[in-house]
């Protein structure tokens, strides 16, 4: 991976060796957008979303272990104005397949859309 160094985690305020890095395809998304516009805007849908793995996804009469089970929706978010309900699994967004919960942080909120909804609860 080559990346920038974001951040190195410190408990006690010494060296451990952990360090953080964002991937070099985020920083040339990022700096391609900072050339192009002069800010970045990230999108935020206002959900806390958890990955639909082979164990959680049975349980939920899901198809398989792919999508973001919504685990809750954030009072004020522009998600709470929305269809959006805990235990929505979002599998796709502008037809393209949501993997796990990281991807969906990483999607465009704009060309999210539900296409499967929970009916039964846990």
């Amino acid at each position: 991976m080559i990346g920038l160094k974001a951040a190195i985690f410190l408990q006690n305020g010494g060296f451990i060796g952990v360090g953080f890095a964002i991937p070099a395809r985020v920083v040339k998304e990022i700096s391609d957008e900072l050339m192009k516009s002069g800010k970045i805007i990230r999108g935020w849908i206002g959900v806390t979303a958890q990955t639909l793995d082979t164990e959680l996804a049975p349980l939920l009469h899901a198809q398989g272990p792919q999508g973001a089970l919504i685990s809750d929706i954030r009072a004020g978010g522009p998600a709470q104005k929305s269809d959006l309900r805990p235990g929505d699994i979002l599998l796709q967004f502008d037809g393209t397949p949501i993997r796990d919960s990281v991807h969906l942080t990483n999607c465009p909120p704009s060309m999210l859309t539900v296409e499967a909804r929970v009916l039964s609860s846990v």
